[in-house]
């Protein structure tokens, strides 16, 4: 492992992927296509369920699917929402507990306009509305155990990092600050302290927060635009894409840092062709992370797990294109990828939400007529 240093500054001209797919329809929404994937149902049995909503111009329908049969769905819920956006759901779910902000129906439609923010149960269909302050494109993190939420809340020309008591519904704003682009929440750490990073002219540093004190800064970590944030499953490692440049070029790769001490974990390449990576999403058990990479115009690219200890394995390839993790199920059975069949976040092309298939290797799409949001994985009530 090797401290965090502070790199030379770099001016960049970042083609985000998180960009292209985030803001389709004028809505946090996915456009989804066939994609030439098989429809067949997959091998291997599963306790999972797979959480998602369909998109519709008014109103949002969440689904449940079980892993095995994800054609095979259940209707949850329908959430109203402004014309032309959907629900912002968080990163994970906890259990079977997630939270989203929305725009209600009533709403002026704008993506600056406050959000309300709810707690939502999947196995229940309990939902509560917990505030009405939320911004819509920053979604909410829930703790591991579900006891609590944290959002980011706009205050004029400033804005307040804020707790949820899941019990109780109580408030706490923790931090306040006026910011040249933003404070993003990250999560809760292994001490249900705040993680968050925070975006300015100097670039990213990610903070700790423990409520009552200050924001202690944990490192820096980069002189650009850091994104796609996780935190290991034991909320010690923080998992991320930082921009680099290589070959004369700008791309996104992913770094692993361990926050105790903010020393940053070796990754092995994958492929050193492909230079360009995607959502470093922590492997179940927290071993490793799994990664997308970019493709050749020869054909897919797969994404690959990357364990801690330097080994490497990768996964089914598309056809073409390349594969965007989103979220391992708990058992490690499924892995659910954003598909695109494009080259690279330049030139991503169409996208499709696929599961991939430990057992067999098969890879599933999610069909349907409109477009998803992913919510994630839950265990079966």
């Amino acid at each position: 492992m090797r401290r965090l240093s502070r790199p030379p500054r770099r001016l960049l001209a970042i083609g985000v992927l998180a960009l292209v797919v985030l803001f389709a329809s004028g809505g946090l929404v996915l456009r989804v296509t066939r994609g030439g994937e098989s429809d067949e149902r997959p091998a291997g049995a599963s306790s999972m369920l797979l959480a998602f909503a369909e998109y519709g111009p008014t109103s949002d329908r969440i689904y449940t699917s079980p892993a095995g049969d994800p054609a095979r769905r259940t209707l949850i819920d329908t959430v109203p929402h402004a014309d032309g956006w959907g629900i912002n759901p968080s990163p994970e779910p906890a259990g079977t507990l997630f939270a989203y902000t929305v725009l209600p129906p009533a709403s002026a439609g704008r993506r600056d306009a406050p959000a309300e923010l709810w707690s939502f149960d999947l196995a229940t269909g309990n939902k509560t509305r917990l505030a009405r302050d939320a911004d819509l494109l920053i979604a909410p993190v829930l703790s591991r155990d579900g006891s609590k939420l944290v959002y980011r809340a706009s205050e004029g020309d400033g804005q307040a990092l804020v707790v949820v008591d899941l019990g109780t519904r109580l408030r706490t704003v923790l931090h306040r600050a006026r910011m040249d682009f933003g404070m993003y929440p990250i999560g809760f750490d292994a001490d249900e302290a705040i993680i968050y990073a925070s975006l300015s002219l100097t670039g990213t540093d990610v903070y700790r927060l423990v409520p009552g004190d200050e924001p202690a800064l944990l490192f820096h970590a980069s002189d650009d635009i850091g994104r796609d944030w996780r935190l290991s499953p034991d909320g010690r490692s923080l998992s991320f894409l930082a921009p680099r440049v290589e070959s004369e070029r700008v791309v996104y790769r992913a770094r692993v840092v361990l926050l105790a001490g903010a020393t940053e974990r070796s990754l092995t390449t994958p492929n050193p062709i492909a230079t360009e990576q995607y959502a470093p999403v922590w492997a179940p058990g927290g071993a490793g992370v799994t990664v997308g990479q970019e493709a050749s115009t020869q054909g897919g690219q797969p994404a690959a797990v990357i364990a801690l200890d330097g080994a490497v394995h990768t996964l089914p390839a598309p056809t073409r294109g390349f594969d965007v993790p989103l979220a391992w199920s708990e058992d490690g059975a499924y892995l659910a990828v954003r598909a695109f069949d494009g080259t690279n976040s330049a030139a991503p092309g169409n996208a499709t939400i696929v599961l991939i298939v430990v057992a067999d290797g098969e890879r599933v799409p999610i069909t349907t007529g409109t477009e998803l949001i992913f919510i994630g994985w839950i265990g079966r009530a």
